[in-house]
């Protein structure tokens, strides 16, 4: 089972489901809550230089993260 949000804005959000057994009757109402925050990302780069890439292509670079 698996939940994917995407927030509009910081906030306090409410989600509300209804978890449905297929082959049976049983139907669980739940609700989610969750506060939402801007993630504290720092790269041990300041700039990452992708060279030449032509539109629609793709590139894999690394660079790691800080902690």
């Amino acid at each position: 089972m698996a939940f994917v949000f995407t927030s509009s804005g910081e906030a306090l959000v409410e989600s509300y489901w209804d978890l449905v057994i297929l082959g049976s009757d049983i139907t669980v109402p739940f609700m989610l809550v969750a506060h939402v925050t801007e993630p504290d990302v720092v790269l041990d780069q300041s700039h990452i230089n992708f060279g030449t890439v032509l539109l629609g292509e793709k590139l894999l670079t690394f660079t790691l993260p800080r902690f």
